[in-house]
């Protein structure tokens, strides 16, 4: 995953609400199951290696993310459970049909979380951040953020 993609992450973490968060989490996934596939055709086995264990990583934390109060968190648990164990198939066995069957499955779960995090309209998690507006400037098609600098956003003494 390259920087600009992980300033991307950072900045829609900084914006989001929990349902949001889940989302990213999801996106962070494929980001990294992305990369694995770009690494092994290019030979790169350490790489390759790294993100399919990053991308386990995401699967992690979206298991963890769970409440396990409600009757649906567990069956996502077992789906997540049986994606993961794809992604260690793969980092196994070498084989990217394994990866394929996980994209697949974490796809259709992504696709559901994204319409409930469009109907959530809670505040963000995180509220002592800068506020980010996006948008077209005058310029070359180039979509320009802005930060708003006028909240302090540090500690006093």
């Amino acid at each position: 995953m390259d920087q600009e993609l992980k300033r991307t992450f950072t900045r829609r973490i900084s914006q989001s609400n929990k349902s949001e968060l889940v989302v990213i989490i999801y996106d962070i996934y494929f980001a990294h199951s992305e990369c694995a596939k770009r690494q092994k055709t290019e030979g790169d086995y350490e790489g390759y290696k790294e993100s399919l264990r990053l991308a386990i990583g995401a699967q992690d934390e979206l298991i963890r993310a769970l409440n396990m109060q409600y009757t649906i968190s567990e069956n996502l648990r077992i789906i997540y459970q049986y994606c993961k164990n794809l992604v260690y198939r793969t980092l196994a066995e070498g084989k990217m049909e394994y990866l394929e069957e996980s994209d697949c499955l974490m796809a259709k779960l992504r696709n559901s979380f994204a319409q409930v995090a469009k109907q959530d309209h809670s505040e963000r998690m995180m509220q002592n951040t800068q506020t980010v507006y996006a948008g077209m400037t005058y310029g070359n098609g180039i979509l320009n953020e802005n930060y708003d600098y006028s909240a302090s956003r540090g500690f006093f003494a």
